[in-house]
């Protein structure tokens, strides 16, 4: 099993091989993946991915219940942002959900775009479950780190290095590129306690942008291990990209 790291969607091109059994694992850490996560665990019946605004600001004409956010703030238009903490069950249970925002939505259409057969969605949250997953589909796996505007991102990367430890830990023979194995190293010195990841993390432009823009409050929870939480398919179905359980 191999592990390669694209740092950002402009990057997948490079690790992509069509003549190879390969999952793609799209991580958004702060905030898209662990919502996305959060919202189905809470019970929503399903999401729907969008890239663009306009699609999502049609599905709230259309009566749908909408998460949307740009530059880490919640759309106008929208009944949710991109915090996990409004995706509560009371809410979203047994609803079709739809959802964009800034930079990790527009990874899993590139995903697909770029002909992948199996797309994940990958946060610290659903590492556990992520791991059991990975090891039953033996494939090879990209880590497509969403970042922020096709620049790196630090909290997303770092999760490649975490699957990889995680799968090493329980077995698995793994092949790294030199960028999993950076992050491998990285994981093994600040990933091993929650709270070490956390301060870690504190000194990342996301988390600054966040702090900016008053959302900080999510962090802890998207950089906290939750055995519960489960690892998502994103299904293309008629055109759209859907999350279920």
């Amino acid at each position: 099993m191999r592990i390669d790291l694209a740092t950002s969607a402009l990057q997948l091109p490079a690790y992509f091989k069509e003549d190879r059994q390969q999952t793609i694992i799209v991580v958004d850490v702060l905030r898209a993946s662990t919502t996305i996560t959060t919202a189905i665990y809470n019970g929503a019946k399903e999401m729907i991915v969008v890239e663009k605004l306009q699609e999502a600001m049609d599905y709230a004409e259309k009566g749908y219940l909408v998460g949307a956010e740009r530059k880490a703030l919640r759309c106008d238009f929208a009944r949710f942002g991109n915090s996990p903490y409004e995706y509560q069950p009371e809410i979203v249970h047994d609803k079709t959900l739809v959802f964009t925002t800034t930079n990790g939505t527009k990874c899993i259409e590139r995903a697909f775009s770029i002909g992948a057969k199996k797309v994940y969605i990958g946060g610290i949250i659903n590492l556990e479950q992520a791991t059991n997953q990975l090891l039953r589909d033996n494939n090879d796996i990209i880590v497509l780190a969403a970042g922020w505007n096709d620049t790196i991102g630090l909290e997303d990367c770092i999760y490649a290095g975490a699957i990889a430890e995680k799968l090493i830990q329980k077995g698995a023979i793994i092949e790294m590129s030199d960028g999993t194995f950076a992050m491998r190293e990285l994981w093994q010195i600040h990933g091993q306690n929650d709270q070490d990841l956390i301060k870690y993390i504190a000194n990342t432009e996301h988390y600054k942008r966040m702090k900016k823009a008053g959302v900080v409050g999510d962090v802890p929870y998207c950089l906290t291990q939750n055995d519960k939480m489960p690892f998502l398919e994103v299904r293309k179905e008629m055109g759209k990209y859907l999350c279920r359980m």
